[in-house]
């Protein structure tokens, strides 16, 4: 992280993110009598608080100093020395829920859980220590809260994570996948197990099928799809939920009235709904989940493209066509079945 810049700014130039405010219970009213009180003398001894600079932002972001903000605030001033860092909105998000570990009002039981708490549902793809380092808690303290935000659907179930060394690792040894349809992600499995348990840091592992030969093995008519595209659609509609809270709390603010926020709160609907329901979740019934032509045993099915699994409504539309070509055949046959009996008469 680069050294920061210090420059003088006025409060008004300074937003501040009160859902990511790292205090469980909010600001200490006599913390701030205190900051407030050290901030009326003539040269004060308080360290600056921290903003960022974050590109397409008009507006400095703070991420530690709340107290001292409300201090200085409540002491007549208009503004104070800050801190100023730059870097992206994550940076920024990061920097913002983990201060105070080593300043400042010393952190509360429930103050660590909420940083850890605030940082799995930015980042529930990173594994339990590299949150644990971030948020200066165990890593089994991240394990517990994890398994508690996925029972609430708050959080995705990955089954890979990446490390503290930034490498994609397994989260579980691989189990095999249930032939049933993949829930909702607003609807995640009832199960005492939780979330799989990170593996110790080691060589990486190999993900996805083995394609040393040049061919990726066909999945068997009771497995599902690999689970990668499965994983990425999920979390996908977990980041639009998201999306779609943090846009409704604009209807909160004075100028969020100027929004059309129903019509964009219904486009995300929209876009969930489509994607969810494009995902491979029922057995082809074209090749019963094979993934191979019944007449052609050289070719892909043509429905599924060979995967052997298709989405619920090329599923039932496969289906009907199915039903119906048997039906005609039963037809046809009943038809000869009549001319010969006919014809032998």
């Amino acid at each position: 992280m680069t050294m920061p810049l210090y420059k003088t700014l006025k409060f008004d130039d300074v937003e501040i993110d009160e859902e990511l405010q790292p205090r469980a219970k909010g600001l200490d009213k006599s913390h701030v009598d205190e900051l407030a009180d050290e901030y009326r003398k003539e040269e004060f001894s308080v360290e600056p608080p921290t903003v960022w600079k974050i590109p397409n932002f008009d507006r400095y972001r703070l991420s530690s100093g709340h107290h001292r903000i409300a201090g200085a605030k409540k002491a007549g001033l208009t503004g104070l020395k800050f801190a100023v860092r730059t870097g992206t909105w994550t940076d920024w998000a990061i920097d913002t829920v983990t201060s105070n570990q080593g300043h400042g009002l010393k952190r509360s039981n429930a103050d660590k859980r909420r940083c850890v708490e605030l940082l799995l549902r930015m980042m529930p793809h990173d594994s339990d220590k590299r949150i644990s380092e971030l948020a200066g808690v165990s890593d089994k303290t991240v394990a517990d809260v994890r398994l508690e935000l996925w029972r609430r659907s708050e959080i995705p179930n990955v089954d890979r994570r990446v490390d503290s060394k930034g490498r994609l690792q397994p989260a579980a040894k691989p189990k095999a996948p249930s032939a049933d349809p993949i829930d909702d992600p607003a609807d995640p499995p009832a199960t005492d197990a939780g979330p799989p348990i990170d593996p110790q840091d080691g060589t990486e592992a190999q993900l996805g099928p083995d394609d040393s030969t040049g061919e990726s093995e066909r999945p068997e008519a009771s497995e599902l799809p690999r689970p990668e595209l499965l994983e990425l659609m999920k979390a996908a509609c977990y980041e639009l939920d998201a999306l779609k809270k943090r846009i409704e709390s604009w209807q909160r603010l004075p100028a969020g009235k100027s929004v059309g926020v129903p019509s964009l709160i219904g486009s995300i609907e929209r876009a969930r709904s489509d994607m969810w329901g494009a995902r491979p979740s029922h057995r082809c019934p074209h090749c019963e989940g094979d993934g191979r032509d019944r007449k052609a045993a050289d070719a892909d099915c043509s429905c599924c493209k060979g995967i052997g699994w298709v989405p619920k409504w090329a599923h039932d539309k496969a289906k009907e066509k199915v039903e119906r070509v048997k039906a005609k055949e039963d037809v046809d046959r009943a038809k000869d079945s009549l001319e010969q009996s006919g014809g032998a008469a």
